[in-house]
């Protein structure tokens, strides 16, 4: 079974190769090729799970969907950086 899809996806690969009119076909093709592995291998869902694109990462703690007040991202150009700039203006 697995010889069979991988002989598929080799042939899409040869169709497709060089050759920017049949990249659709070569979509298409390399979509059936991966359900039909899925199915073989009993997989229903893609790794990850179906809402890994929507659950994002904490840019600190790298936690799913976190968003306590400690680890949300600091303000762009925050106080500390404007604050700044004043008192170096004045000293020249």
């Amino acid at each position: 079974m697995a010889r069979d899809i991988l002989a598929d996806l080799a042939a899409s690969l040869r169709r497709a190769n060089g050759r920017d009119n049949q990249t659709r076909k070569f979509v298409a093709d390399l979509a059936a090729v991966a359900a039909r592995l899925r199915q073989a291998t009993g997989a229903s869902a893609p790794p990850g799970g179906r809402n890994r694109h929507h659950r994002p990462r904490c840019w600190n703690c790298k936690k799913l969907g976190h968003v306590r007040a400690e680890c949300r991202a600091p303000p762009r150009g925050g106080a500390d950086a404007e604050g700044a700039l004043p008192a170096a203006e004045s000293s020249q």
